[in-house]
């Protein structure tokens, strides 16, 4: 039996999926999991329970990571078949992968995905997904799913497809924490008060030493308010409303320990490419388990609640309502140990 993390009890549905995947500990085979279900109902947790017990070599990625990883070892391999080294290279340092939120919004991300699970499936390296969606709804976009059909039947043909139902998204619960929020809302200068009060209480008094210059990231220049070793600051305009790319974020997550965001509002949420950005954001973030300080004109998730209607933005909802409780560690130590990583 896979034992789960020490505070948590299982429900019977997950209690069936965890003793599942602990057959990947006691059996030699490759097996192949594909958990999926609404945000919050315990895939990640499941699927980290298992790696923290699991005696063999072993990756996890969240999907933002590995495509960058395909795309970085792509360029240094452009005159060979990449995609099949890859694969090679992960069959020959691994035995089982795992691949966190595979939800799929652009047709080349999918062909390189259906193609890199063709090649590990076989080299019999064991392979666990997580995802918001069925397979047969990955790439759900009008006039692109056909682009999906191959990856969607070798999913359904090779993995066991668990369905993690119920209700209760267990992240929402922290919403009735009687911890403090990491969430401020205000008007402009009152969110801007706030936040340097929070930093303050961090031994983060923003002083001569702050630098205000934009950073340069990926061939791009992004403003910023505030910057030392211990936390960026940006503007939601800034950070999402302008052209980023889920590379960027990740850069941002590994370069600093606490990151702050100011500026976000009712009105800026209606830009929808601006909304699939700070999505991309927050995942980055919360898989890298970096703390957020947040500044808005209205709580959170209430601004949000008009938007949840869709599979990824309810993730960005359910995960909010977690990470708004996180504990702010020192900034300082965390940076120290960033440059010593």
């Amino acid at each position: 039996m896979l034992p789960p993390p020490s505070h948590v009890v299982l429900n019977p549905q997950q209690q069936s999926v965890a003793d599942a995947l602990a057959a990947l500990i006691k059996q030699p085979q490759a097996q192949y999991f594909y958990l999926w279900g609404q945000a919050g109902r315990g895939k990640t947790m499941l699927m980290d329970a298992l790696l923290q017990h699991y005696p063999h070599p072993a990756k996890r990625w969240h999907l933002h990571q590995l495509m960058r990883e395909i795309q970085q070892f792509s360029f240094v391999h452009r005159q060979q078949d990449a995609i099949v080294m890859f694969a090679q290279q992960l069959a020959s340092q691994y035995r089982l992968l795992c691949l966190d939120e595979m939800h799929l919004h652009d047709v080349a991300d999918t062909h390189i995905l259906e193609r890199l699970l063709s090649a590990l499936l076989s080299r019999k390296t064991a392979i666990i997904l997580t995802s918001n969606y069925p397979p047969a709804a990955l790439l759900n976009i009008p006039g692109r799913q056909m682009h999906a059909t191959k990856l969607i039947a070798l999913i359904e043909r090779h993995f066991h497809i668990e369905h993690l139902q119920g209700d209760i998204d267990y992240r929402q619960l922290s919403a009735f924490s009687s911890l403090a929020s990491q969430f401020v809302m205000g008007k402009d200068a009152e969110v801007q008060t706030q936040l340097q009060h929070r930093l303050a209480q961090l031994g983060i008094p923003l002083d001569q030493h702050a630098i205000t210059a934009p950073i340069h990231i990926n061939g791009r220049w992004i403003p910023v308010l505030s910057q030392q070793d211990s936390h960026i600051w940006f503007d939601y305009e800034h950070i999402c409303l302008s052209p980023r790319s889920y590379s960027d974020y990740l850069d941002i997550a590994t370069a600093w320990p606490l990151i702050i965001i100011s500026g976000l509002s009712a009105e800026n949420l209606h830009d929808a490419n601006g909304l699939r950005r700070f999505i991309w954001l927050i995942d980055v973030l919360y898989d890298a388990k970096r703390p957020l300080l947040l500044g808005t004109d209205a709580p959170i998730l209430e601004l949000l609640t008009p938007h949840a209607q869709d599979l990824d933005t309810k993730r960005l909802y359910s995960r909010l309502c977690e990470m708004q409780f996180w504990p702010l560690d020192s900034p300082c130590d965390m940076a120290h140990q960033l440059k010593i990583e």
